[in-house]
């Protein structure tokens, strides 16, 4: 079995006039956690949404392990795998955080009207949102509703919500944006530990020094182009790295 689990191959996308990704191909191992890095218009979370289907390419290809999903939609490339969380949370107001992370755990047995009809109860998923939110620490503010939630927590919930789709790759697009320090560093914490625990991680993320904390390996854009490749010890040395960071200041990714 390949230890592949992402892969992107010579990816391009433009906006009018504007090349946002150029010839990108990156490759996502079994178990790293690789952080995903560059200044202010790099083409980070272009990437991202290339990468699960909420954008499509101008050129270039997709694969989730050895299959081509380029054309996939994003709900397809989520059954095969992939779950995401935004850097703006947008839960379910209406139900309480129990209740959004079980809404997520029973996507696979309600995605279909057929499949609805054969599932009666939801005991299963709310014995599985449990568990994550005990992970999550997060157990104790099961029964409330999320507009009651500091943003921290509201962080939590969207990583638990996509932690109940039971990935082989998490993609988090700037979780600790809004955070301040003490909160940035639990949140980091937490994602080492899933990482620690088998979950593929990708991380887009302006904390720099948290990605250089948590990450395993550190892919650097600039210009919609892979500037550097390696350990975060290394790749932080590399001129082409500090010349891309030269007016962006030391918390900007």
């Amino acid at each position: 079995m390949s230890d592949v689990l992402l892969r992107s191959d010579h990816l391009c996308r433009a906006f009018g006039g504007v090349v946002a990704v150029d010839d990108v191909s990156i490759s996502v191992q079994r178990g790293e956690l690789l952080g995903l890095i560059g200044p202010n218009g790099a083409g980070k979370t272009t990437i991202i949404r290339l990468l699960t289907g909420i954008q499509r390419p101008d050129s270039g290809k997709v694969f989730i392990g050895p299959d081509d999903v380029t054309r996939l939609s994003t709900d397809r490339r989520v059954r095969r795998g992939l779950a995401l969380t935004h850097q703006i949370v947008q839960p379910l107001h209406g139900l309480s955080v129990l209740e959004n992370v079980a809404l997520a755990a029973g996507q696979a047995a309600t995605r279909s009207a057929i499949a609805s009809l054969f599932h009666y109860g939801r005991g299963r998923e709310v014995d599985a949102a449990n568990v994550i939110l005990t992970r999550l620490d997060m157990l104790a503010y099961a029964g409330n509703m999320p507009d009651t939630l500091p943003l921290g927590y509201l962080k939590r919930l969207e990583m638990a919500r996509a932690l109940a789709l039971n990935p082989d790759v998490l993609l988090l697009d700037e979780p600790l944006a809004g955070l301040n320090q003490r909160e940035s560093a639990i949140l980091a914490d937490l994602i080492i530990a899933l990482n620690a625990d088998g979950l593929t991680i990708v991380l887009v993320e302006h904390n720099l020094a948290e990605v250089l904390r948590v990450a395993t390996r550190l892919l650097v854009l600039d210009a919609g182009r892979v500037i550097a490749d390696g350990s975060p010890s290394e790749v932080v040395r590399r001129p082409e790295v500090r010349d891309a960071y030269i007016g962006q200041g030391a918390s900007n990714a």
